[in-house]
């Protein structure tokens, strides 16, 4: 239901709860990147990418045995995989491969399967079979994972995009791709990376000047560029169903949708590059924050819209959650208290830490 902090937030001006919002989300990439750094200890960026995405590619049932498949299946031992075999190799020896290990690819094929599976199923036995036969891994529990998800979700479809992402980026670096893109953004106009704060006070001026209207066109094209690294293409099985033997589809189906890898830009690629930036080039890090900004609003999940209603309350539609940043927010809010008070708001402090912000920023106003 609605919050004990609604009523304190019904009292700020939208700018305000922007801003509150912003920080928020904000403070979201900063743990994010933190957690990566974790990842990152003996490992290099494409791994921690690699299993990152594997991690996203899970959300929301299935995270956790998508990142123990990636660790049990290397990327290293992917990319060996997807360039020892002479001639003929594709992104099925991959997706052969990941699918059996994660234990959901069936041991023996249906009597009653078409003839196009038919044909698909001995084609992927024999990689598999190829591979295990020098090989010591071990396929993973099928109980590991949860199977009743939304059919676009399926995670044998979702294996299918990790193997043509894998396969896409195997003779080059996809992080450094990334790094690419941000830097030919940074170095367009040296005049973007020192003023983030007052590019992010402007992103909020609706009467922009011509100068400000092509900042923005030059960042939503960079966004567009990140978006199209984790774009996986069609694959001539899956993209036309949506499990094995499953009726065949009429029109493809993307494995990954725009909104998926909206997502993943938000929660994987925005996070590493700042890694990255805080390690190495620290001069980018405020332009990188103007990017997050840039980020459209993703499509709404039971987190932000229980977060519109708890924190303003029935004007939660008329709330200020115009970008990816804000939603970040909420789901920040949501983490450090909604997640941690098991009275229903009786013991929440985020009212008390919100008046101690307010106070705050009416002293340094003054």
């Amino acid at each position: 239901g609605r919050g004990r902090c609604a009523e304190l937030l019904a009292t700020l001006s939208k700018g305000r709860v922007r801003t509150l919002l912003s920080i928020a989300g904000e403070w979201r990439i900063l743990e994010k990147s933190a957690r990566y750094a974790d990842w990152l200890r003996g490992a290099s960026y494409d791994v921690v990418l690699y299993k990152g995405l594997m991690e996203a590619l899970g959300y929301p049932s299935n995270k956790e045995p998508f990142v123990i498949l990636g660790e049990r299946m290397p990327l290293d031992a992917l990319r060996r995989e997807a360039t020892s075999h002479l001639s003929g190799v594709s992104h099925y020896h991959i997706q052969s491969v990941l699918m059996h290990l994660s234990g959901l690819f069936p041991g023996e094929a249906a009597s009653d399967r078409d003839e196009e599976t038919v044909g698909f199923f001995r084609f992927m036995k024999s990689i598999w079979q190829d591979f295990a036969e020098r090989s010591s891994y071990f396929p993973m529990d099928p109980g590991e994972w949860n199977l009743r998800v939304r059919p676009l979700n399926a995670p044998l479809r979702r294996i299918a995009a990790a193997s043509l992402q894998i396969y896409r980026h195997k003779d080059q670096s996809p992080f450094l791709k990334m790094v690419h893109i941000f830097r030919e953004l940074s170095e367009t106009d040296t005049r973007f990376a020192p003023e983030y704060d007052r590019f992010r006070r402007e992103l909020r001026v609706k009467d922009r000047s011509c100068r400000e209207t092509d900042i923005r066109k030059r960042y939503m094209r960079a966004l567009g560029q990140l978006y199209g690294l984790f774009r996986c293409g069609e694959d001539k099985y899956w993209s036309y169903r949506y499990d094995l033997g499953g009726k065949k589809l009429s029109r493809p189906v993307s494995l990954l949708g725009e909104n998926r890898i909206r997502e993943i830009v938000v929660n994987v690629a925005i996070p590493m590059l700042l890694l990255h930036f805080r390690q190495s080039d620290k001069e980018y890090e405020s332009t990188l924050y103007l990017l997050y900004n840039f980020l459209p609003k993703l499509q709404e999940n039971s987190v932000t819209r229980l977060m519109r209603h708890r924190l303003f309350g029935k004007e939660g539609r008329k709330a200020p959650i115009e970008s990816a940043v804000a939603q970040q927010g909420l789901h920040q809010i949501f983490k450090d208290y909604c997640t941690k008070d098991k009275g229903g708001c009786i013991d929440c402090n985020f009212q008390e830490n919100l008046n101690k912000w307010l106070e705050h920023a009416r002293r340094k106003k003054s």
